[in-house]
C-alpha cells in the first residue's frame, strides 16, 4: 500500500525578504495571529526574517506536542530576541546550553513549597501597602490596577527573591524606571521578532531606544547584586542561590553575566505576568457579579474578621478555579514553541521536519470548542472548581508551559495571586470606575488589560487610619518571634528524641528537589518517639540504595517533578525497577507530594515507588498517602495521614517493648550526656575535626596563619576543595553585647519561641555562650533594622540620626560603614531594646568556607587552612573590627576541637587529570595563594611517583619579601625540584609592583604556555581577578586594553580560565 501523502500546511502568501512581516501588526502581533489562526485552521505557516514557523491552534495539536519524548522547547521568534538582554537565561536558554541545568538545579529549591510559604509575610507585607494605597485615595479615585498590580508584583519579587525594595508606591506615581524599560524591551523584541534584519537596522531610534532598555535593566541587577555583595546575608533567597550556589551534579556555580541575566529574568517574568492574571482575575470578576459574591463570600466565611494566614489559601477553592479560569482565556504568556526531536507527522497528516519550529497559541487552544464545548469563549470558573477540573482533557490547560522547560516560578505566582485577591476582597467593595468598560489587550511578550481602571471602598465601616492600624498589627504577629512566649505545639526541636522503650526502628528517606518532601520527612521523624519508634536514618532516597534489608520499616516521602524524579531520588528507582522480589521482609509506607494542574504525571512517582515496593515483596502497611499541593497544604495532609493511618497501623502491628539499646556499661553515681546541639540549631552538617597544627606565617603587618586540621572520620576532599568552619564570636565582642544589656558572663538564659527559630530551645544555657555561639553579632545592620531601632528610641535626634543612616545605607557609601545593630547600640544610648528583641533581629551564626591548602595525596585524613586575621580599624567608629572566623581558627591552639565540612569546589578549579599534557597558570594574591599549595603539592608527590609534568607558572602577589612571603622556603623547595616557576610581586617598597603588573612583564611567556593549552587559574579579591582578567585579554589579543581586553577573556571556555573571588 502507497504511504499517505503529507498534507500541505496551510498559511497566507509571504513576499520575497518581508516574509509574512505585513500580516502582523507590530502592535498588535497576538491579535494578529488570532485572526490568522480563526481563518487557516488549526495549524498554519507563517515566515520571519527567513525562518518558516508552524502556529497551532487545537487542543488536539497541543496534547500530541507536549510528549517530551518527541518534541522539546526551542527558543525562537521574540523569545529568541530577549537574549539580546537575558542571554541564556532560564527562559530563554537553547536546549543543551549548560548554564539552563546549572541554573535549574540551584534554584529548584528555592521554588519549592516550603520555601514559598515562608515567603508569605514578605508577600504580604506588599500586598498592606497596595491595600493602603487604595484605601488613602478613597472611593471617588479612579485607580489605574493594571498599573499598581505591576508596582505590587515586581516589589514582591525583589523583596522575596533578593531582600530587595524597590519601593514602588512611594514613587509619586510614576513606575520604577525598571518597568518602563522592561515594558519597552518586551515589546520592541516582539516587534523585531518579526521584522527582517535589514528593517530592524533602518529603525535606528527604536534600535537606541532597545539598547537603552537593556543597559538599564542590566544596571538596576547589576546594583542588587552589587547591594548584596556589599552586605551579604544569611539568608535561603534566589540572590543568594545565584551568588553561591553549586550545581549538584556538576559542582559549577554561575558567572557574573549569567547571574545578571537570570535576575533581570527572574524580575521580568517574575512580575509581568502574574499582575496580568490578577488584572484579568479582577476584571472578570467585575464583570460578573454573581461569581465577585461568591468570591468575597467564600474569603469572609473562611478568614471572617482574622488576619489572613497561609493556612487559609488552600480553603478557597472558588478564587483558586477564578485563577484557573482567567489564565485559560487569558494566559498571561500566551504561548510557547516546540521543536521535532526528529522528522515526523503530526495529527496523522502534517509532516513536520527534524528542528521546525512551531508556536502553540494557548488563547486559542484554550478556547478550542472541540475541547471545551461550545461554551469555551465564555468565562466560567465553575468548570474548573474541583471534580471538573480533574476531569478536564490531558494537556488542554498549559498556562505555564509543558515539561521540564515550564514556568520554575509558578507556585511563588499561585500564593502571591490568592493572597492579594483574598485581601483584596476582604479589605474592599470594588467596582467598575467606567461599568461599560470592556477588555483591550495590551500586548508586548505577555498580555494584560490596556485602560482597567476600578474604584475601591472600604468595607465594614472602617477608615485608612484603622486599616493601618490593623494591617500593622497583623504583620507584627505574623513577624514576631517572641522569646517570652510558649513553644509551639507541634513539639519542633532541634533534635529527635529517642524513646527506650522502642524496639524498632524507622528508615525514614525523601525525593526532594523544593525542599517539602525533606521537610515532611523530618517531621515525621521528630513525631516518632512520641509513638515509642526510633528513627534509625533520615536521608534522600539515593543514600538508601544498597541498603534495603528484611525485617526493615521503611518510610519513604517523595515527590513528581513532570513525571519524573526528584534528582536524589533517581537511582532509588532505578534500583527498584530492576529488583526481582528482593526486598521481601521490608515493611513500607509512602507519601506522595503533587500537582494536579499536571494532569498526567500527577503523583506518578509515588504511585510507582509505592507499587515497585510490593511487586518487589515489600509488604505495604497503609495506602498510598497524597497531598495535592494545588489545592491543599501538604503539612496538613501529611499530618492526617499520619494520624489517621501510619501511626495507628505501626502501633498495632508493631507494639514496642523493652529496649537494652540504651544499656549502661559502667556503674556510676554521676551520669553525664554530652550534646551537640549547636550545628543541628543552625542546620550546619559539621562534624568535629582536630587541630593539630597552628602557626603564624608573616613576620609583621596584618596576621596570616596556617592552620592544620585533622578531619571527621569518613570526610574527604579533592585537591582546589572548600572547607568551612562553624566558628565561635571574638571573645571581645561578646564582652560587649554582655556589658550592653548588663549580664555577668555565668549568666543563665532560657529561650522559648511560639514560632520557628534558630536560637536553642532544648535547654537553660550562659548568656556568653548563647552570644558567642548561635547568632552573628557583627552583622551589618540593614536599613529595616536601623527603623526598628530608630522607633524604640527616645530622644527626636536619635530618630532622625538613625532614619538617615537607614537612607544612607542604601547608597554605597553608607553600605560601607558596615555599622552592626551592636555598634549601634552602643552608640545611641536612648534605644530601648530588649535581649529578646535584639537577638531577634540577629541572623543565626553561620559557616565560613576556606579553600583548602593542602592536597589528600600529602595526607587524606588532614586539610590545611592558610587564612588572613581580619582585625582592622572599624569603618563605622574608633574599636576594631574583627573577623568573626578568622579570629576564632587564629587563637586555636593544637588538640583544639573544631566543627568543619569539607564542600566540592567549582568543578573545573582542581588541577588538570592529565598534568602531563596541560600546562597550568596560577595568579594569586595574600592568603589566595591557599590553593595552589594544595595544587603543588599535588604535584611534587606526582613528580616522585614518575609522571612527567607540563610547565607550571605560579604568580604570586604579597608585601614584601619579609613580611609576607607565604610559604616561601616551601616555594623555593617546589621551583627547585622543576615543578613550577614562582613570579612574586611585591606591593610595597620604593617600586611596588602588583601581581597583574608581574603577569603583563611575562606576556610572552604567558602567551607561549597559553597556546599550548595552559588553563589559568585565578584566586583572589575581586578587583585583582578583573585586573587579571583585563592583562589576559590584552595578551591574547595583541594589545587590546580596557574592556575589549576583557571580553576576550569573558569568551574563553570556562574550563581555560577559572577563577576563585573572595571578599
Amino acid at each position: 500500500m502507497a504511504a499517505l501523502k503529507p498534507t500541505p500546511i496551510p498559511g497566507p502568501s509571504s513576499l520575497p525578504i518581508l516574509g509574512n512581516s505585513l500580516d502582523i501588526d507590530p502592535d498588535a502581533a497576538l491579535q494578529s495571529l488570532t485572526k490568522l489562526g480563526e481563518k487557516y485552521g488549526p495549524i498554519f505557516q507563517l515566515t520571519f526574517a527567513g525562518e518558516t514557523q508552524f502556529i497551532i491552534t487545537s487542543q488536539e495539536l497541543m496534547d500530541e506536542l507536549c510528549d517530551g519524548s518527541r518534541f522539546v522547547k526551542v527558543v525562537t521568534g521574540s523569545l529568541e530576541r530577549l537574549r539580546d538582554g537575558v542571554g541564556d537565561a532560564l527562559f530563554t536558554a537553547h536546549e543543551g546550553e549548560a548554564n539552563w541545568g546549572i541554573a535549574h538545579r540551584i534554584l529548584m529549591p528555592i521554588f519549592g513549597t516550603v520555601k514559598i510559604r515562608d515567603m508569605f509575610p514578605l508577600m504580604e507585607d506588599i500586598a498592606d501597602q497596595l491595600c493602603l494605597k487604595w484605601a488613602r485615595y478613597g472611593s471617588e479615585h479612579a485607580l489605574e490596577a493594571t498599573d499598581d498590580f505591576t508596582r505590587l508584583t515586581l516589589d514582591t519579587i525583589a523583596l522575596c527573591a533578593m531582600d530587595f525594595r524597590f519601593n514602588s508606591f512611594y514613587r509619586d506615581g510614576t513606575l520604577h524606571p525598571f518597568v518602563v524599560s522592561m515594558g519597552g524591551f518586551l515589546k520592541e523584541a516582539d516587534k523585531r521578532s518579526v521584522c527582517p534584519d535589514f528593517v530592524n537596522d533602518l529603525r535606528i531610534k527604536s534600535t537606541k531606544n532597545y539598547k537603552h532598555d537593556i543597559a538599564t535593566l542590566k544596571k538596576t541587577s547589576q546594583g542588587i547584586l552589587d547591594h548584596r555583595r556589599a552586605h551579604p546575608v544569611e539568608t535561603d533567597d534566589l540572590l543568594n542561590a545565584l551568588l553561591l550556589g553549586k550545581d549538584p551534579q556538576t559542582g559549577q556555580g554561575l558567572d557574573d553575566e549569567a547571574i545578571i541575566n537570570n535576575l533581570i529574568t527572574f524580575l521580568v517574568a517574575g512580575h509581568e505576568t502574574t499582575s496580568g492574571l490578577l488584572s484579568f482575575a479582577l476584571y472578570y470578576l467585575l464583570k460578573n457579579p454573581e461569581a465577585y459574591e461568591r468570591a468575597q463570600s467564600e474569603v469572609d466565611s473562611t478568614i471572617g474578621t482574622d488576619s489572613i494566614a497561609i493556612e487559609h489559601l488552600s480553603k478557597l477553592p472558588f478564587i483558586t478555579a477564578v485563577m484557573r479560569e482567567t489564565l485559560r482565556l487569558m494566559p498571561t504568556a500566551p504561548g510557547f514553541t516546540v521543536a521535532a526531536r526528529e522528522d515526523t507527522t503530526i495529527g496523522g497528516k502534517f509532516h513536520v521536519k527534524k528542528g521546525q519550529p512551531m508556536t502553540l497559541m494557548l488563547g486559542q487552544i484554550h478556547c478550542d470548542e472541540k475541547c471545551w464545548g461550545p461554551d469555551a469563549k465564555e468565562w466560567k470558573p465553575e468548570r474548573m472548581l474541583g471534580e471538573n477540573f480533574d476531569n478536564i482533557k490531558p494537556n488542554s490547560w498549559k498556562p505555564f508551559g509543558n515539561g521540564p522547560r515550564g514556568c520554575i516560578g509558578r507556585a511563588f505566582a499561585w500564593q502571591e495571586t490568592q493572597l492579594v485577591l483574598a485581601m483584596l476582597l476582604k479589605t474592599f467593595d470594588i467596582k467598575l470606575d467606567d461599568p461599560k468598560y470592556e477588555i483591550r489587550i495590551k500586548e508586548s511578550l505577555t498580555i494584560k488589560p490596556d485602560g482597567f481602571r476600578i474604584r475601591a471602598t472600604l468595607r465594614h465601616h472602617i477608615n485608612p487610619a484603622s486599616l493601618a492600624q490593623t494591617l500593622h498589627s497583623s504583620s507584627n504577629s505574623v513577624e514576631a518571634k517572641s522569646l517570652t512566649s510558649k513553644p509551639s505545639s507541634d513539639g519542633a526541636r532541634s533534635r529527635y528524641t529517642q524513646d527506650a522503650s522502642a524496639t524498632r526502628s524507622l528508615n525514614i528517606v525523601f525525593g526532594s528537589n523544593g525542599g517539602t518532601c525533606e521537610a515532611l520527612a523530618h517531621r515525621l521523624a521528630s513525631n516518632a518517639s512520641k509513638h515509642g519508634f526510633k528513627v534509625k536514618s533520615v536521608g534522600t532516597m539515593d543514600a538508601a540504595v544498597g541498603s534495603l534489608s528484611s525485617d526493615q520499616l521503611l518510610i519513604v516521602v517523595t515527590a513528581s517533578y513532570d513525571g519524573e524524579p526528584a534528582d536524589n531520588a533517581r537511582k532509588f528507582l532505578q534500583m527498584l525497577q530492576n529488583l526481582k522480589g528482593d526486598v521481601a521482609g521490608v515493611s513500607y509506607a509512602v507519601f506522595g507530594c503533587g500537582n494536579r494542574d499536571w494532569h498526567q504525571s500527577f503523583h506518578h512517582i509515588p504511585i510507582l515507588v509505592d507499587d515497585l515496593l510490593q511487586k518487589n515483596g515489600g509488604t505495604r502497611l497503609v495506602p498510598l498517602g497524597k497531598s495535592d499541593v494545588s489545592t491543599s497544604d501538604a503539612f496538613s495532609d501529611f499530618e492526617t495521614w499520619e494520624e489517621t493511618q501510619l501511626w495507628p497501623t505501626l502501633g498495632s502491628s508493631f507494639k514496642p517493648g523493652a529496649s537494652t539499646n540504651f544499656a549502661i556499661s559502667e556503674v556510676s553515681g554521676v551520669q553525664v550526656n554530652i550534646t551537640h546541639p549547636r550545628q543541628v540549631t543552625l542546620h550546619q552538617n559539621v562534624a568535629e575535626g582536630v587541630v593539630t597544627r597552628s602557626e603564624t606565617l608573616t613576620r609583621s603587618g596584618p596576621v596570616k596563619k596556617h592552620v592544620e586540621i585533622k578531619l571527621p572520620p569518613g570526610m574527604t576532599y579533592q585537591t582546589g576543595d572548600y572547607i568551612s568552619v562553624l566558628p565561635l564570636n571574638p571573645s571581645k565582642t561578646v564582652q560587649r553585647a554582655l556589658a550592653y544589656f548588663r549580664l555577668p558572663k555565668d549568666s543563665v538564659v532560657e529561650i522559648e519561641s511560639a514560632t520557628s527559630t534558630s536560637l536553642p530551645l532544648t535547654a537553660p544555657m550562659s548568656a556568653s555562650d548563647l552570644l558567642g555561639s548561635y547568632v552573628e553579632l557583627t552583622q551589618p545592620a540593614t536599613p529595616g533594622d536601623v527603623k526598628k531601632l530608630a522607633a524604640l528610641a527616645s530622644s527626636e535626634s536619635t530618630q532622625r540620626d538613625l532614619s538617615d543612616l537607614a537612607i544612607s545605607l542604601m547608597t554605597p557609601e553608607g553600605r560601607y560603614k558596615r555599622a552592626s545593630i551592636l555598634d549601634l547600640l552602643e552608640k545611641f544610648k536612648d534605644i530601648n531594646l530588649s535581649l529578646g528583641s535584639f537577638l531577634e533581629m540577629l541572623p543565626p551564626l553561620r559557616a565560613r568556607t576556606y579553600s583548602i591548602s593542602s592536597a589528600p595525596l600529602w595526607n587524606p585524613s588532614h586539610a590545611t587552612l592558610t587564612i588572613s586575621v581580619l582585625s582592622e580599624p572599624s569603618r563605622f567608629d574608633q574599636r576594631q573590627f574583627l573577623g568573626v572566623a578568622s579570629n576564632y581558627l587564629s587563637e586555636l591552639q593544637e588538640g583544639d576541637v573544631i566543627r568543619v565540612m569539607t564542600r566540592a569546589s567549582n568543578a573545573a578549579f582542581h588541577p588538570p587529570e592529565d598534568p602531563d599534557s596541560i600546562p597550568i597558570i596560577m595568579v594569586a594574591s595574600g592568603s589566595g595563594l591557599a590553593p595552589f599549595r594544595g595544587f603543588l603539592q599535588e604535584r611534587m608527590l606526582q613528580l616522585r611517583g614518575g609522571l612527567k609534568l607540563k610547565p607550571a607558572f605560579l604568580f604570586f602577589g604579597c608585601r614584601s619579601p619579609v613580611q609576607d612571603d607565604l610559604y616561601q622556603t616551601e616555594l623555593d623547595e617546589f621551583e627547585q625540584a622543576g615543578i613550577v616557576k614562582v613570579y612574586r610581586a611585591y606591593s610595597g617598597g620604593s617600586e611596588p609592583m602588583y601581581v597583574q603588573e608581574k603577569l603583563w612583564r611575562c606576556n610572552e611567556l604567558v602567551k607561549e604556555l597559553w597556546d599550548d593549552g595552559a588553563k589559568m587559574f585565578v584566586c583572589g579579591r575581586v578587583d585583582m581577578v578583573d585586573g587579571i582578567k583585563g592583562v589576559l585579554g590584552k595578551i591574547l589579543s595583541d594589545g587590546r586594553e580596557g574592556q575589549e581586553a576583557k571580553d576576550v577573556v569573558i569568551k574563553l571556555k570556562p574550563s581555560r580560565f577559572v577563577v576563585e573571588v573572595f571578599s
